[in-house]
């Protein structure tokens, strides 16, 4: 029978009732000959003479135990036990004190036996799940033997949930292929290839960090059946009437030190293998706290696939294909390069009706539409990144380039009215982001920096349309047409120290970002019968935006008990300048933005974890402009009132449950959420 340490604190703690004497406690460290730190080691108290267990702890990853009990006795017999080791038994007075181990390695020779693997281990904070009780005959990769797995979840896109959180990285053999888009493995990696499926609870991704920063997201690590395994997926399908095809090729070569994953897939079948190329993960990421959104959407093209909880592959009219490169490999003793190039061709057709109802105050307003779209994007992606990540230093460079070429082509047919509108919203984005993290003396220096720039010349066509023609008193055929032009640079740096005293952790940044853009639109009325052009409306708006921030933060932790409290404060300026207006208009504000978190582990099966955070926001500048522009073929908009202010309240309470014998997880949380503006908008219809 394998031992586990786990089972035996189920046992023992039926055995254990207290007493009403008064309580003591004791504590001490456990080391082995060399003066190492012992983790797991069974600490177990006696009444003396006894051997029944009273009391017992197991030591944590600095070697330490707690034990608090109350016995009717003198003296007590304490004893420090485990496999690998020689026990040790001492005989102390009934008082609290402190009791020290040093502890010798043991070999025993064991009879032999029969082992009958346990479909779920707990070693520590590592959860392995052996894959080979959990497949089914009808699982292909390793997503379908996931889905089954006590405690995980898969939404629809991929994502990865343990206990409720999304998991933070994804491992194969420790290494990270993907970078948060691991969809392409799990959902192309046969189930065969791998034997455990490893979760490692509260896992921070960055070694430099893991005894200071606390997370509470898991990671996942898949452990191969091979040291190094050529697999994949391989799959042609063709159909007719109408002509159908689903073509997925994806090799892949994976072990400890290398690793490749190389796929090409296509379909007409409503299957979106775009999905796979999505980031899933965002924890461990470079994150920058006012980062712009890098995927610019000028005008609101609206979505007219909405269908609920319908799978999309039963409603999809599409034509994809997805090509795919990934590498990893070792240049020199923890150093890795790593680089991700996909390339997306995706077209895709819908037909819908939406009905609309607006209750007025004298009146009802109800609009019934059709739409018929014709959606075509094609996305170019590459992201290099040079890496290492050790107990000493953190060093991650992440060189990135975008291009995104997207075309909506719409027929809107409303009662006997029917109307063309044709969207283009292409952009290209270039950064660069460096993050690096290392030791002086017992304190930690961090220094991140991003640069970014990013431009996307869009149009908006709509003909033919009245609702310019009435304001402006225009008759006959004609088209909408609305050009815009953004360009932005962004700068964002800041540095950091973390230094720890004992079991707190004391962490500050100190940042600047910049935030420099420029959008020019221009509004006009094509006549097609008189062949007039009319400019009805045009900006030039100039934004910049500066802050100066810092983000103090103290956390706490021991085995049982881990909070966090953090308190950014950001100064921001903010000013828009319209020069063919003559129009300005400049805020400056200081921003605060704290937040909490607890987490207690109240039990080696259950936890109960609380939160709360504040935020203050001002406004996008890419929401902002002083004249009229047209988003689409009903929507015409200004945004030139006071720069707005956004402020959040959002706290989250949850208890998870755990139990690795029965197999039983399970998890209730509470999400409560508060918005505030200082703005209200009215929409003319």
């Amino acid at each position: 029978m394998k031992f586990s340490p786990r089972l035996l604190i189920a046992i023992l703690s039926g055995l254990f009732a207290p007493s009403a004497f008064s309580q003591i406690e004791i504590s001490g460290k456990v080391t082995d000959t060399l003066g190492k730190p012992v983790e797991f080691i069974n600490i177990t108290v006696f009444t003396r003479g006894s051997t029944t267990p009273k009391a017992f702890d197991f030591t944590d990853g600095e070697g330490e135990y707690i034990i608090q009990t109350k016995l009717d006795a003198d003296s007590l017999d304490i004893q420090a036990s485990a496999l690998h080791f020689e026990a040790i038994k001492y005989t102390i007075t009934n008082k609290s004190q402190q009791v020290d181990f040093v502890l010798r390695p043991d070999v025993k020779l064991l009879e032999t036996v029969t082992v009958k693997a346990k479909p779920i281990e707990l070693q520590g904070d590592t959860l392995s799940y052996l894959v080979e009780l959990f497949k089914g005959k009808e699982d292909k990769t390793i997503a379908d033997v996931l889905r089954k797995l006590p405690g995980i979840e898969i939404e629809d896109n991929g994502k990865i949930l343990y206990q409720g959180l999304p998991i933070n990285t994804f491992y194969v053999e420790g290494l990270d292929l993907t970078d948060g888009r691991y969809s392409k493995i799990s959902e192309n990696l046969p189930d065969d290839a791998v034997s455990v499926v490893e979760v490692f609870e509260n896992h921070q991704p960055i070694r430099i960090l893991e005894d200071r920063v606390y997370s509470p997201q898991a990671a996942i690590n898949l452990k191969l059946k091979k040291k190094v395994a050529a697999t994949g997926s391989g799959k042609v399908a063709s159909g007719f009437s109408p002509w159908l095809w689903d073509v997925n090729l994806t090799p892949m070569l994976l072990s400890t030190r290398f690793q490749l994953l190389a796929s090409y897939q296509t379909n007409n079948t409503g299957n979106d293998v775009s999905r796979q190329i999505e980031q899933l993960t965002s924890y461990g990421q470079m994150q920058f706290p006012y980062e712009p959104d890098e995927n610019i959407q000028l005008f609101d093209v609206g979505s007219y696939t909405q269908y609920g909880a319908i799978d999309q592959k039963r409603y999809l009219d599409n034509r994809i294909h997805l090509a795919n490169f990934n590498i990893l490999v070792p240049l020199k003793k923890d150093l890795q390069l790593r680089a991700d190039i996909f390339f997306v061709d995706d077209l895709r057709k819908n037909k819908s009706e939406i009905s609309s109802l607006y209750l007025l105050p004298d009146d009802t307003l109800r609009i019934i539409e059709n739409y018929y779209r014709e959606h075509s994007r094609k996305y170019w992606q590459g992201t290099f990144h040079l890496k290492r990540n050790t107990k000493r230093n953190f060093l991650n460079n992440k060189t990135e380039f975008r291009f995104n070429d997207a075309n909506y082509q719409d027929l809107i047919i409303n009662g006997i009215d029917s109307i063309l509108q044709h969207v283009e919203t292409p952009y290209q984005n270039f950064s660069n982001r460096l993050n690096t993290i290392f030791r002086i003396g017992t304190s930690l220096i961090e220094f991140q920096s991003l640069i970014s720039y990013l431009d996307g010349p869009q149009n908006l066509s709509v003909f033919p349309n009245q609702l310019l023609n009435q304001q402006y008193g225009i008759t006959g055929q004609t088209e909408n047409l609305q050009e815009a032009m953004l360009e932005r640079i962004y700068l964002d740096h800041y540095a950091g120290t973390n230094f720890k005293l004992k079991r707190w952790v004391l962490s500050l940044r100190l940042g600047f970002a910049y935030r420099m853009q420029n959008l020019n639109t221009k509004l006009g009325i094509e006549n097609h019968e008189t062949l007039i052009d009319t400019l009805i409306s045009e900006n030039k708006l100039k934004s910049n935006q500066h802050q100066i921030y810092l983000n103090p933060s103290i956390q706490y932790q021991n085995r049982k008990l881990r909070f966090s409290l953090g308190w950014p404060v950001s100064q921001q300026q903010l000013s828009y300048q319209d020069s063919d207006l003559a129009l300005s208009n400049s805020k400056n504000k200081l921003l605060h933005a704290p937040e909490f978190s607890m987490n207690y582990a109240f039990s080696i099966w259950w936890e109960f974890r609380a939160s709360w955070r504040f935020d203050q926001r001002m406004n996008d500048p890419d929401d902002f402009y002083y004249n009229y522009m047209l988003k689409n073929y009903r929507k015409l908009i200004k945004t030139d009132a006071l720069i707005q202010e956004l402020n959040r309240h959002l706290g989250k309470i949850s208890i998870s449950y755990r139990n690795t014998i029965t197999t039983f997880f399970n998890k209730l949380s509470y999400l409560y959420m508060i918005r505030e503006s200082n703005l209200l908008y009215s929409v003319c219809l």
